[in-house]
């Protein structure tokens, strides 16, 4: 059984939504390469690329939020970043 946390303290919330490489390079409108270069060259100094939620997983995922974030102070997009991060709806007119 897990310990319970101390009184007043959060429990952590676990990311709203979440992206792979692949996910935060369409997000960024880069090419998938990009976003590892960015990872290797960025992976220090005073705003770092910031760390996947599963580190040492096969399919690495980020924060898409804290991503959005990154991205929009580094100036790294090449398009601006939409604020909302949750995955996009897609609603189709019917066919006539």
């Amino acid at each position: 059984m897990a310990p319970s946390p101390a009184p007043g303290a959060e429990e952590p919330q676990p990311p709203a939504a979440l992206l792979s490489m692949s996910g935060i390079a369409r997000l960024a409108k880069v090419r998938r390469p990009v976003v590892t270069i960015w990872r290797r060259r960025k992976a220090q100094g005073p705003d770092p690329f910031p760390a996947p939620v599963n580190p040492g997983h096969p399919e690495l995922q980020f924060d898409a939020t804290e991503i959005a974030a990154w991205l929009t102070r580094t100036g790294l997009a090449t398009t601006p970043v939409p604020r909302r991060t949750s995955p996009p709806t897609s609603v189709r007119a019917p066919r006539t």
